[in-house]
């Protein structure tokens, strides 16, 4: 059948999500093992600098990717629509939270696909499972289809937040 562009962009923008989401899970696991967490542990640094730090570097790893994505997205004229507008902000707040996720699973004993599948499954699947079936029931109704994208994406806000939290609770 017959795909829009904009459909084979949210194939490849959930693609660079599950690989931040698989960087992310993987984050603290490598130190935890070797022992090299304790010794970071122990060193002037703070828990919150030592994970704001690492959070940079995912975010700086992956952001030309994002970037180029998201901007040919939203720049190309032909495929405006509220659906692309929504996944834009969808997938910006995925980059912005799944680290978060991610490396709060990564301090757990969990092993690590084990963690990648619940990174993806909580910061990515659920949010969007929810937004769509809010979406799927408001059809025809702009405020709310813009409504369930908003949610979505506060929904994000909320799970990296809380991640964060436990992050710096388990550091």
């Amino acid at each position: 059948g017959y795909l829009r562009s904009s459909d084979w962009q949210v194939r490849l923008a959930f693609a660079l999500a599950l690989g931040l989401a698989f960087s992310a899970a993987w984050s603290f696991r490598r130190e935890r093992q070797s022992g090299a967490l304790e010794l970071l542990l122990v060193t002037p640094l703070r828990p919150h600098q030592l994970a704001g730090g690492r959070l940079w570097g995912l975010w700086c790893h992956f952001f030309p990717a994002f970037a180029i994505l998201l901007f040919v997205w939203t720049c190309n004229p032909l495929h405006w629509s509220r659906r692309d507008l929504g996944m834009t902000w969808f997938f910006f707040f995925s980059f912005l939270s799944l680290p978060a996720i991610g490396m709060a699973l990564s301090l757990t004993r969990l092993p690590a696909l084990v963690a990648w599948l619940l990174t993806g499954a909580v910061g990515l699947l659920l949010p969007y499972a929810l937004g769509t079936t809010v979406g799927f029931y408001a059809r025809g109704y702009f405020g709310m289809r813009m409504a369930s994208y908003f949610g979505m994406c506060l929904l994000q806000v909320c799970l990296g937040a809380g991640a964060w939290f436990l992050m710096h609770r388990n550091l």
